[in-house]
């Protein structure tokens, strides 16, 4: 595998990784999810990740994941929620809620969340990306197999 090839399935791992991280959190939280907040989380947990290699202080990252989160969130429901009609989640009951999709209850959430998510996303760049890129090209093929 070439380096543009491991690092899009690393990424591709992060990914599905976060997603379904993500989708276990809301099955706890709320008692179900849909199949879209799997992809959104996967791409929330990349952007978070991307946040996590800054050398910024953590509290000014949680509020930078936070604001990063509640954009996407805000993109999908005007796609998912207001467009497609899928009524995914309503925050209409929520105080200060724009168009029923995002509220400051769940930004802080969001950023809340991110006190665990960014330093795991600095741990795991820590000790996986040094062991792909020290690794030759079919190990590293092995251990993005055995992920």
């Amino acid at each position: 595998m070439s380096k543009t090839q491991l690092r899009v399935a690393g990424k591709s791992v992060q990914g599905i990784a976060g997603g379904l991280a993500y989708g276990a959190l809301e099955i706890f939280w709320r008692g179900y999810t849909h199949i879209s907040m799997v992809l959104l989380g996967g791409i929330c947990f990349l952007l978070l990740n991307r946040l996590s290699k800054s050398n910024r202080n953590l509290a000014l990252l949680c509020l930078a994941g936070g604001v990063s989160i509640t954009i996407m969130e805000l993109i999908a429901g005007c796609i998912l929620n207001v467009w497609l009609q899928l009524d995914i989640w309503d925050y209409s009951g929520q105080m200060m809620h724009l168009w029923g999709q995002i509220c400051p209850k769940y930004f802080f959430a969001w950023s809340g969340l991110c006190l665990a998510v960014i330093p795991l996303c600095r741990y795991l760049n820590h000790k996986l990306v040094p062991l792909l890129s020290q690794s030759s090209a079919g190990a590293a093929e092995d251990v993005l197999q055995n992920l």
